[in-house]
């Protein structure tokens, strides 16, 4: 699970960092998101955490030279 802060790549939207996790009621639940601004479309992404690895939602690496 990714905390508030991490950076992370969405597979179509690309790099960002998680800026909250909100919860939301669903189907009789309430489901985690994590919240993630994507500045170049002037939004924000909403992933579901229970399917964030099925998207592919993975940490991103900096490499430093």
């Amino acid at each position: 699970m990714f905390r508030v802060g991490d950076k992370v790549v969405h597979p179509v939207h690309g790099a960002g960092t998680v800026s909250r996790i909100e919860e939301r009621p669903g189907d009789g639940c309430v489901e985690q998101y994590y919240v993630i601004p994507d500045a170049l479309a002037a939004c924000e992404l909403m992933i579901p955490v229970s399917t964030a690895d099925d998207i592919g939602l993975r940490p991103h690496f900096f490499i430093l030279n």
